[in-house]
């Protein structure tokens, strides 16, 4: 396999130079700051997936190498985005007129499906 984009080179070698070193292979060795994922050396399959069962739900920006305000600028992106979806259901304006007129009562019709 050969990387020929500058940026994709660049983000590669910074991968394997951060988590392809000789440490990995020690047990405990820390891959996120926290520490909450770390290589280990467990005795059997199930452990593995014991340890893996435990890891949280949703993983914190560290693990992505972010800082912390990383989630709270995440958060609140996703809030904006719910509220001004909430607004876009509005019908009226803020004057109380309809922003879009309702549309006029449509009668069944007496007889046309027979």
């Amino acid at each position: 396999m050969q990387v020929t984009d500058a940026h994709d080179r660049h983000t590669l070698m910074t991968v394997l130079q951060t988590y392809y070193t000789p440490t990995m292979l020690e047990p405990g060795h820390a891959l996120s700051p926290s520490g909450v994922y770390q290589s280990l050396d467990l005795p059997n399959h199930r452990a593995y997936l014991d340890y893996i069962g435990n890891l949280p739900i949703i993983a914190s920006p560290d693990v992505f190498g972010l800082h912390d305000n990383a989630d709270m600028s995440k958060d609140l992106k996703e809030t904006n985005l719910l509220l001004d979806s909430l607004l876009l259901t509005q019908s009226r304006d803020a004057a109380g007129e309809w922003a879009v007129p309702p549309l006029p009562h449509v009668s069944p019709c007496s007889g046309c499906l027979t």
